[in-house]
């Protein structure tokens, strides 16, 4: 007879349940980051811009905006189209844009997964250094068990059987 468990978890942000935080307060605090990104067919800087302004906060300067690039190894000039970017690209700087934004906690689902092993590893080592600098909180969805086992402070395995 198959044994059903019930994986019972409180999260908190902040010290707090996240069942006592108002809604739309919970929703500034907590940032998706999901495997089909969207960046508008413009400019890195006018995606920048159209985040922000979406969000109501104030754009960071061109060298803010560069050292988030950076940061994410994609090193592409503010100019850059954001339409002739592949895949791997465009992931990396709408994970930069993200960054930028200062979550209290990020949410990755497949954060790599359209870069090859070398990049990916590289990718997400920065991003969590950067984010432990700044106590941010990732909760990260990955197949990628290898890169999982590397990153990973603490692991909850869900498989189907």
């Amino acid at each position: 007879m198959p044994l059903n468990l019930l994986l019972v978890v409180k999260f908190y942000i902040k010290q707090k349940n996240i069942n006592q935080w108002d809604t739309l307060e919970l929703r500034r605090q907590v940032l998706l980051l999901n495997q089909r990104l969207f960046l508008f067919p413009q400019t890195i800087q006018q995606n920048f811009q159209h985040f922000y302004d979406y969000l109501d906060k104030p754009l960071p300067d061109n060298t803010q905006m560069s050292d988030f690039l950076h940061l994410c190894h994609a090193n592409f000039g503010l100019d850059t189209q954001c339409s002739v970017l592949s895949g791997g690209e465009q992931q990396r700087v709408f994970l930069a844009i993200a960054l930028s934004l200062q979550p209290t906690v990020l949410m990755l689902d497949e954060p790599t997964s359209a870069l090859d092993n070398q990049l990916a590893d590289a990718v997400l080592s920065a991003v969590l250094s950067y984010c432990r600098q700044q106590q941010i909180t990732v909760l990260a969805i990955s197949h990628d068990q290898q890169l999982v086992q590397r990153h990973a402070d603490a692991i909850v395995a869900i498989s189907k059987e």
